[in-house]
């Protein structure tokens, strides 16, 4: 047997007591049945196994370097978790068509009455500094250079499995904690961070989408969309979107201006409410304002000023009911509500198709509204 291991080892050298130990195998394994223990480093050239347990370091310190690769060919087992004081890189590259991920989490519940439950959980805390940081408890990025694929796919994707049960949502967003009171913002909101121009989504939110496979069209069980106190926005048939609920009020947006106002297209649909002398509203330039329309409804009649609406330029017509007799505004640029005839009730509404402003109204007095 010695014969055998003086054959079989080339080199088997001590150098300095306990402060090296350097072993070199080049035809036979070589066994050793009990313990070895090295004060300083243990060098060994060539592969290493480690049959049965094996345990590295004896306190929570000790730091075990690797600077190759750590493979265990079937499982590696952390008995009391595993702690990364850095960050874990994954580089994975995967093709062919069975399912692939870089990191593979799942988690199985049973009677779990705790608090947290989720098979991956990611927590941000501490401080952010000014800068041009983004932060997040979870951050998904999506840089697909080639896509051919007709299934989803997407930054961040929410699959509802075929066993589910009790499922409030794909996403959720809550307010979490008692410690004090929280302000989140929105539950769901948008960023741009992107300087080119023509960049950006084509719709804040998509509700369309096209039949993929064999997979039933997708439909929702009550509307499309539920809102806070149960009213539903449901656009179940093609060409008609449907509000409903316990009570759908449709409220108009009012003003009451007192002095000479221009009015923007950003407040079309506006029911303007006039009972003050001489005030001069005018409409916006007529250049892009197609679907524009506004109402003005005299509130209080006044004595001594006619009250306007008046275009840029001479581009109103239509028809107007004075005291059953149709006044004809044909290319004019000035509506007035005449101080010696106007009747609280009286009202005219413009419209705009993006050339012209079309005009109708209504007023109880002869001579109540003119145009000219």
């Amino acid at each position: 047997m010695r014969a055998k291991l003086l054959s079989a080892t080339r080199t088997a050298a001590v150098a300095g007591g306990a402060a090296a130990l350097a072993i070199t195998f080049s035809v036979f394994a070589t066994s050793i049945g009990t313990n070895v223990s090295v004060d300083g480093t243990l060098t060994t050239s060539g592969a290493a196994t480690f049959n049965g347990n094996t345990t590295f370091g004896n306190a929570a310190t000790d730091v075990n370097l690797f600077t190759g690769t750590l493979q265990a060919s079937t499982t590696a087992l952390f008995t009391s978790g595993l702690t990364s004081y850095d960050r874990i890189i994954l580089g994975l590259t995967f093709s062919g068509a069975s399912s692939r991920q870089s990191v593979e989490a799942d988690a199985t519940f049973s009677s779990f009455t705790g608090g947290y439950g989720a098979a991956v959980m990611g927590h941000a805390m501490g401080t952010v500094g000014s800068g041009n940081t983004i932060n997040g408890g979870l951050i998904g990025k999506y840089n697909i250079t080639t896509n051919s694929s007709d299934h989803p796919s997407g930054a961040v994707l929410a699959e509802i499995g075929e066993e589910a049960v009790g499922a409030d949502g794909a996403f959720i967003a809550y307010i979490g904690g008692d410690a004090g009171a929280i302000s989140g913002g929105s539950a769901f909101t948008v960023r741009s961070l992107n300087s080119t121009s023509g960049s950006g989504f084509d719709y804040g939110l998509d509700l369309l989408t096209t039949t993929i496979d064999s997979y039933l069209p997708l439909s929702f069980g009550v509307a499309d969309i539920r809102l806070l106190n149960g009213e539903t926005i449901s656009n179940a048939t093609n060409g008609v979107i449907n509000m409903s609920g316990a009570a759908v009020l449709n409220r108009i947006a009012t003003s009451s201006p007192t002095t000479d106002t221009t009015l923007t297209a950003a407040q079309s649909g506006t029911t303007f409410f006039i009972g003050t002398a001489g005030v001069d509203l005018t409409l916006p330039a007529i250049a892009g304002t197609s679907g524009v329309w506004y109402r003005f409804v005299v509130s209080t009649a006044v004595a001594d000023t006619n009250q306007t609406v008046v275009a840029p330029t001479a581009i109103l017509n239509g028809p107007i009911d004075v005291n059953s007799t149709l006044v004809l505004c044909t290319d004019e640029a000035t509506i007035a509500f005449v101080q010696t005839a106007d009747v609280a009730g009286d009202w005219v509404e413009v419209r705009s198709n993006g050339t012209k402003w079309f005009v109708t109204g209504q007023a109880q007095a002869a001579g109540g509204i003119t145009c000219s």
